[in-house]
This record gives structure tokens, C-alpha cells and sequence, in this order.
């Protein structure tokens, strides 16, 4: 969790970019910027985890930033806050896999 709270810190400058009331709603924005990074590096990390295979984690990743650009776009709060809960509902269930419970092998 620690991970997606720091990428989101660091995708924050490209987030307020796009909307300039954004100042004014920070903390709103970091919240679902929070969530959507811990959700979808979950769902990344038992890609590689299962798989071994770092380039299917890389391509995946590639499409998620990539499918917005090919969705109608309406920048609201409703918006977003459904996309998070979405994406919440998506890839967090992937962290009670057992991936997630094995010990490192070594």
C-alpha cells in the first residue's frame, strides 16, 4: 500500500494538469489517485507474481494508460469516483490469491 500511495504522489502533478479547479480539490483527487494505484498494482503484481514474466506486467500496464485515450472523456468527480470503485472491484480481490500468501521462494 505504501507503493500506490508514493505513485500516486508522483503521478499527482499529471493529474492536476488536467483540470484547473484540481487545486482546490487535492485532496479529493489524491484519495481516488491513491486508491486506483494501490487497486491496479495489486492486480501487477500478481501478474509478474504468477507469471514470472515481467514484460506481460509492462504490456498490460501499457494498455491501462493507453485506454483512455480511446474511451469518450467527461472529467467529473462521478466520474472518477466510479472509475476507482470500479477498478477497485477489478484488481483488488487479486491480493487474497494465494500468490500473495506463498513464502518467497528464494
Amino acid at each position: 500500500m505504501l507503493f500506490g500511495v508514493l505513485w500516486a504522489l508522483w503521478h499527482l502533478p499529471s493529474s492536476l494538469s488536467f483540470d484547473h479547479d484540481s487545486l482546490t480539490q487535492i485532496g479529493p483527487s489524491f484519495l481516488l489517485s491513491c486508491l486506483n494505484c494501490i487497486a491496479f498494482g495489486t492486480f501487477l503484481a500478481f501478474i509478474y507474481l504468477k507469471t514470472h514474466n515481467i514484460w506481460l506486467a509492462i504490456l498490460i500496464h501499457f494498455c491501462n494508460n493507453n485506454l483512455p485515450l480511446m474511451l469518450p472523456q467527461a472529467d467529473t468527480w462521478i466520474q472518477a469516483t466510479a472509475s476507482t470503485l470500479i477498478q477497485l472491484a477489478i484488481f483488488l480481490p487479486f491480493l487474497f490469491s494465494n500468490v500473495f500468501r506463498r513464502a518467497p521462494s528464494p
